[in-house]
């Protein structure tokens, strides 16, 4: 778990740099997914927000299929 926050803050941060919008979501949605595993479920909150904030923005398709089948069910939106 470590190790993949870890990538995924750098993965992030690079992300941020070249302002790639999409990695930038992937890279939130995987911190928020370990977040919310180690139990940080305000930080994980946050970072779900950001991928839906990321989502508006305009990201691949490919990438919103993707993580929408991978939402952990307490995180899914109903109705």
């Amino acid at each position: 778990l470590k190790a993949a926050l870890r990538r995924a803050g750098e993965a992030l941060q690079y992300a941020e740099l070249l302002e790639r919008t999409t990695e930038m979501m992937l890279a939130h949605f995987v911190l928020g997914l370990c977040r919310g595993a180690s139990g940080r479920n305000n930080k994980a909150s946050r970072h779900f927000a950001e991928v839906e904030r990321l989502k508006e923005a305009g990201v691949a398709q490919w990438a919103r299929v993707m993580t929408a089948a991978l939402v952990p069910e307490d995180r899914r939106q109903t109705g």
